[in-house]
């Protein structure tokens, strides 16, 4: 998996969707990564056709964490010898990215996880190891303080968090959140504490998002879609996956249980579509902070930005910024949230100078263009509602 690039993956796949037909489909939605899959060689030589990875299941011992009954018994229930008697069985491929090695587990079970990852290091040169995280809420949207606190096992998500990388090595932190089936402004929260971490311990932000829906009489709009992966990219992810493309729980998913594309996967590749076309430079920079633009007289300087503002009030519009990795550059990714408040969608402008010469481009579903100042030595960027873009600034070539 060539972690320079910026990820979009789904679960899952099952056998009514693994005709060439399909596969070239999943690729056609944007899709590139596949979790949840159990080995099958005819779609992983698909998979490999389509440039398509899959993180497959079913290798190793799985572990699911569930209501936290069965929190710190891992090291008892899965030793280590199990581990590597799956290695022995084990039939390597190409399109094999990863293995999973479970979902949501307690913190009382991070030292033991720890040791596994390290030991499948060795046993699975080819593939990384992948462990799913909680979502602030655990298992359940409405959960109370005393059931999250069974689940983590900790007392706050900040401190589940960081646990995981105090004792786990792994370069990501992932982790799922089911927005509308919790709320919204949850998902925002947990995006922060997720991406203050993995700033803070050098990590990439992976987050599964929804795509399903969690009533059968509910369905999420384009919009929805939309909210929830711009306010990934504000937040610096890496990896953006979605639940379910087919089967998996919940109800509506991306095809229905024929294998025909419902509604949702001309919503879904629409929205990845935009995303891949505002992610072109982004892996090359890192997330340094976020924060919210919604009155002209809140001005902010980032880097070689200066007084980035909006041009009028607005409810919400979230600025995401980034530093350049290699080399200087700065960038900021912009999302005009116009489902904040309630409020009617309207259009944001956002204004900035940028100090000294540089070159300064903007990254949207529309393509790549330079900007030019206006004669006021002002950048002026008009932002649609529940739309995004990324700009980047860099000395001038």
């Amino acid at each position: 998996m060539n972690r320079e690039q910026f990820h979009i993956g789904t679960y899952f796949l099952q056998p009514y969707a693994r005709t060439e037909q399909h596969i070239r489909e999943l690729a056609e939605c944007g899709i590139d990564l596949v979790f949840g899959m159990e080995y099958h060689h005819d779609t992983l030589e698909l998979f490999l056709k389509y440039r398509i990875g899959a993180i497959v299941n079913g290798v190793v011992p799985g572990w699911f964490g569930a209501n936290g009954d069965n929190a710190g018994t891992l090291a008892s229930r899965n030793p280590l010898k199990l581990y590597e008697s799956a290695a022995k069985e084990f039939s390597d491929h190409p399109a094999i990215w990863g293995i999973d090695v479970g979902d949501e587990p307690s913190a009382l079970d991070f030292p033991y996880y720890g040791k596994v990852i390290e030991r499948m290091q060795s046993l699975f040169p080819n593939q990384f190891s992948y462990l799913n995280l909680y979502p602030s809420y655990g298992l359940l949207a409405d959960n109370t303080k005393e059931q999250i606190r069974r689940e983590l096992g900790t007392e706050n998500y900040r401190d589940y968090l960081q646990r995981y990388c105090n004792n786990i090595d792994t370069d990501y932190l992932s982790f799922d959140h089911y927005a509308y089936s919790s709320s919204p402004k949850r998902l925002i929260e947990d995006l922060r504490v997720a991406a203050e971490v993995c700033r803070e311990n050098k990590r990439s932000l992976w987050v599964v998002l929804q795509a399903n829906s969690h009533q059968p009489n509910y369905r999420l709009s384009q919009d929805q879609l939309r909210f929830q992966a711009y306010s990934a990219l504000v937040f610096g992810a890496r990896c953006i996956s979605w639940a379910c493309y087919t089967a998996g729980w919940w109800h509506h998913n991306v095809l229905d249980e024929t294998g025909q594309k419902t509604d949702l996967y001309q919503k879904l590749k629409t929205v990845n579509q935009e995303v891949r076309a505002m992610t072109l430079e982004y892996p090359h920079y890192q997330w340094q902070k976020t924060m919210l633009l919604n009155r002209p007289s809140n001005q902010n300087d980032w880097g070689w930005f200066r007084e980035i503002h909006i041009a009028c009030d607005h409810p919400s519009v979230f600025m995401g910024c980034f530093v350049k990795q290699t080399d200087e550059g700065y960038a900021v990714m912009l999302y005009n949230d116009s489902t904040a408040n309630g409020s009617k969608p309207q259009a944001a402008t956002v204004c900035f100078s940028v100090c000294e010469e540089k070159t300064v481009r903007l990254y949207s579903p529309n393509g790549v263009r330079r900007l030019v100042a206006d004669g006021d030595n002002k950048y002026r960027v008009v932002i649609a509602p529940d739309q995004g873009c990324f700009i980047t600034t860099q000395s001038q070539e």
